[in-house]
């Protein structure tokens, strides 16, 4: 990865996925990443794309006030992860 990419990706983990919108030095208040970020998490852990869109799901829902909506999501993607991994 490049340096280039590192810093994008620092970026979006810091501000979500607005986060290339922002300059660094102009993070909304309304992100706290103080305790770290799932992106971040993420990355080290070599989480794929479906994984990754099921957990960020799971742990915004309660926050966003949309728990059985975010569930139902959650199960299309799972569905979709298999239906994708058994046509490899």
């Amino acid at each position: 990865m490049t340096d280039e990419q590192e810093r994008r990706i620092d970026l979006i983990a810091q501000n979500g996925n607005d986060g290339i919108h922002y300059l660094e030095n102009e993070t909304p208040k309304h992100y706290d990443n103080t305790k770290g970020t799932l992106y971040k998490v993420a990355m080290e852990r070599g989480w794929n794309p479906y994984l990754f869109d099921i957990v960020k799901r799971l742990e915004r829902s309660e926050k966003k006030g949309e728990f059985k909506e975010d569930l139902r999501k959650s199960k299309v993607v799972i569905d979709l992860w298999e239906k994708e991994s058994e046509n490899k």
